[in-house]
């Protein structure tokens, strides 16, 4: 397992692009997972099924994608499950035979790569890979039933990454990114197919001779070394019917804000809510949960697969995802679809905003040839994150190459979800020589752009101030304040507040240009780094950084301290340690009971 999560060189974030998307992701912290927008990616469409997947899986990982669309294919002659539409043979080798699978837009890709490798030119993929040659087209995507995958062209696809090395890929990057600066909270889409019939290639697929049982069930493939990570369908029923009990146990600044959900009271003041969802800080700092995994769609020959055998760990198909059919221009302007309202109602953020996604785009064709500008994909992109939307990823970027070769596209593609800091923001000011005088800590924004930059905080400027309950409600102080002051600013209901997701931050825009500014102007956003170079809180000039703990601030921001395996460690430890005592005094004849708290594990530090 060691070393599967092996991304290319160079892929991490520098500079600028760090801070941006950490203190983004702090932004949003106490927002319910189903409002918060990620990119997702469909794995079919960008690494196709060849020798290089676990590379080009690692490389989306590293680049910032967090939603994964994954096709996997049930063989009931070998009763396995793959990433390849071909089943293996009695001996569990993929068969070489004629024909024609997958995604057109991928096929010359991985021709092009696959043929080289077959010449014997070295790659960084897996190794041993199996592959099987394909090459007669099958039906075109109106021949076939339901939403099964269409193909023109032909093109390789390895045997030798199964699901179960997904898995353990997924392991270890989660052991590779337990850390308070790197943890990310991933969503799993299984699309679910039956394998074709290799001796009837211009057919259908036909219904398996038999599915899946008990011994592999997909819940069973996944919980294999990833069960302590999942956070699953019963843990949401559970913490739903007492949020007493589970989300009100920790502090604070770590619940998910009951902006975004209702709650209902028994006649015993217990607290329950049938919509809501955990927010990022608690899953993974009181409950060290990072993963999430749906269904998403089933070919109909697999409707005789139990899919309630899965139920407590894969949630229903679709549940964590809305597809919203978004209208486009050519250049990436979002004209339909967009979930910006004018004077919107109070229930509109928990109505029909949860989990959107613009995976189906109307009006925009996506660039897949090599050295195309990108330019109106990655404004498509942003206008989408900027309405409330997740964008999804559903075509390679270049069509002789994936992130396994040219990773730079799809990176753009992640950075343009950021919807808070301007370009090359924030910026370090440095003016003057003792940098405790530089005032340059706070964030502002822009009422020509709606983006924030690092300004200086005892400038006067008008003050973003939001309504108690009301996420999208919104108004610009008539006074000028310093940053110090800007809580005086705001009267009534609303406070002193930063935006925590794209559309709230659509909605304090809205508000900026509302006041209609004759010149460029900053607002204050409830957001600095007072108390720690490149930490961004909320909660005014006196807000601690979330980081620090005993070592002095600097050294601690530069360490990448353990979440979870630290943790984990010494609780193995402490336990072993326990164990030892209590066979030491066997011979006591009383036992005692340790109670737990309840409150939860906090760990110091930001989850993603």
């Amino acid at each position: 397992m060691s070393g599967l999560y092996d991304p290319d060189g160079g892929l991490e974030e520098r500079g600028e692009e760090v801070t941006a998307a950490l203190s983004q992701r702090d932004l949003g912290l106490r927002i319910p997972i189903n409002f918060v927008t990620e990119p997702g990616v469909s794995v079919r469409a960008v690494c196709g099924y060849g020798g290089e997947l676990g590379k080009c899986i690692s490389n989306l990982l590293a680049v910032g994608f967090r939603r994964f669309e994954i096709d996997l294919f049930w063989s009931g002659g070998s009763g396995t499950w793959s990433f390849c539409p071909v089943p293996k043979d009695d001996r569990g080798e993929a068969k070489q035979t004629q024909i024609a699978l997958g995604n057109s837009s991928m096929s010359s890709a991985f021709r092009k790569r696959l043929s080289r490798r077959q010449e014997g030119t070295p790659t960084t993929s897996i190794e041993t890979a199996t592959l099987t040659t394909i090459s007669t087209p099958l039906p075109t995507s109106s021949d076939l039933p339901g939403n099964q995958i269409p193909s023109s062209e032909s093109y390789n696809c390895t045997t030798d990454f199964t699901p179960g090395t997904f898995v353990n890929l997924l392991s270890d990057y989660f052991d590779k990114t337990g850390t308070t600066l790197s943890a990310h909270l991933l969503y799993i889409y299984l699309n679910i197919h039956a394998s074709l019939n290799i001796s009837l290639p211009l057919l259908p697929p036909p219904t398996p001779t038999r599915f899946p049982d008990s011994s592999n069930l997909l819940s069973g493939i996944f919980n294999t070394n990833l069960s302590n990570y999942i956070y699953a369908p019963h843990n949401l029923a559970s913490e739903r019917s007492n949020i007493n009990g589970t989300w009100y146990t920790v502090a604070e600044k770590y619940r998910p804000s009951a902006d975004y959900y209702n709650i209902s009271l028994d006649q015993y003041a217990l607290a329950s809510t049938v919509d809501g969802w955990p927010s990022l800080s608690f899953l993974e700092l009181a409950r060290n949960k990072r993963l999430l995994l749906s269904l998403g769609n089933v070919d109909p020959q697999m409707t005789g697969y139990n899919l309630t055998s899965d139920a407590d760990t894969i949630f229903p198909s679709m549940y964590l995802r809305s597809e919203r059919n978004v209208t486009a221009t050519a250049g990436g302007e979002v004209v339909g679809g967009c979930l910006f309202q004018n004077n919107p109602s109070p229930g509109f953020a928990t109505s029909n905003v949860s989990w959107a996604d613009a995976s189906n785009i109307i009006g925009f064709t996506s660039p897949t040839t090599t050295g195309v500008d990108l330019d109106s994909l990655l404004s498509l992109t942003t206008n989408s994150v900027n309405c409330g939307l997740s964008p999804f990823l559903n075509t390679t970027l270049a069509q002789d190459e994936t992130t396994s070769q040219s990773f730079l596209p799809y990176r753009n593609f992640t950075h343009a979800t950021i919807w808070s800091w301007a370009e090359g923001e924030p910026k370090f000011h440095n003016t003057s020589t003792n940098s405790k005088n530089n005032t340059f800590h706070c964030a502002a924004m822009s009422s020509s752009s709606g983006r924030w930059s690092v300004s200086d905080c005892d400038a006067k400027n008008p003050v973003a101030c939001r309504a108690a309950r009301h996420p999208w409600k919104w108004t610009v102080s008539t006074t000028t304040r310093s940053y110090a002051e800007a809580e005086r600013a705001c009267n009534g209901d609303y406070a002193f507040a930063a935006p925590r997701t794209a559309l709230e931050n659509s909605y304090l825009y809205d508000s900026v240009k509302q006041k209609g500014f004759e010149q460029e102007q900053n607002v204050w956003v409830d957001f600095n780094e007072l108390d720690v170079a490149d930490c961004w809180v909320t909660g005014g000039a006196r807000a601690e950084c979330l980081y620090k703990v005993s070592l002095s601030d600097e050294e601690y921001l530069r360490r990448r301290i353990i979440l979870v395996p630290t943790i984990g460690a010494i609780i193995v430890l402490i336990l072993a340690a326990l164990t030892i005592f209590v066979k030491a005094r066997g011979n006591h004849k009383t036992k005692r009971t340790k109670k737990r708290n309840g409150e939860g594990v906090i760990y110091e530090g930001v989850p993603s």
